[in-house]
Formats: structure tokens, C-alpha cells, sequence
């Protein structure tokens, strides 16, 4: 049987932070994705912007977890500060 799931689609602010924060910790990027970590900030950024982040990700122990870390930290910055524009779809109902 077939449920119907109704979708709710949001403007990313940034009292949904932690919305986008949990896509990226848990939701895309699985399953061994060459893209992984990834938050998305990286287009929102100049090139000195980038090379802090590799920094910060070095000072958290460098590797995959140190750039996650980093990403996530710079993600959540540029939310707060409007400077990542996007939209959130949320399932009603389930």
C-alpha cells in the first residue's frame, strides 16, 4: 500500500542550522562517496577563506575527521551570517 508523504520545503535560516547540520552529518554523502565530508560551504568562500579551513582541519587532527570538523564549523558560521542561501525539504506526517 501506497502512504502519501507530504513535503514541507523551508528557506534555509539560520534557526534551522541544525537541520542542515544533521543532512550532512547523517543523510547524503553515504555509502563511500568520493564527496564525503562535505557541508557545502566551499562555494561560498574566497580561496583565503578555503585555506583557513584547511588550517582549522589541520589544529582537529587533520584527515577526513579534521576537514568534517572544519566544514562543518565554517557551514555553520556562514549560516549564522546568511552568507549560505538554500532551502530544506521536510516529510510531514511520517
Amino acid at each position: 500500500m501506497r502512504k502519501n508523504v507530504e513535503i514541507e520545503i523551508k528557506a534555509l535560516t539560520p534557526d534551522l542550522l541544525e537541520d542542515y547540520l544533521d543532512f550532512f552529518d547523517h543523510r547524503t554523502f553515504s555509502g563511500g562517496s568520493p564527496y564525503y565530508p562535505c557541508y557545502c560551504c566551499g562555494f561560498n568562500m574566497i580561496a583565503a577563506e578555503i585555506e583557513d579551513m584547511r588550517t582549522a582541519g589541520n589544529r582537529y587532527g587533520g584527515g577526513d575527521e579534521g576537514w568534517k570538523k572544519a566544514q562543518r564549523e565554517s557551514a555553520a558560521q556562514m549560516i549564522e551570517e546568511g552568507r549560505i542561501r538554500g532551502y530544506l525539504p521536510f516529510t510531514m506526517g511520517l
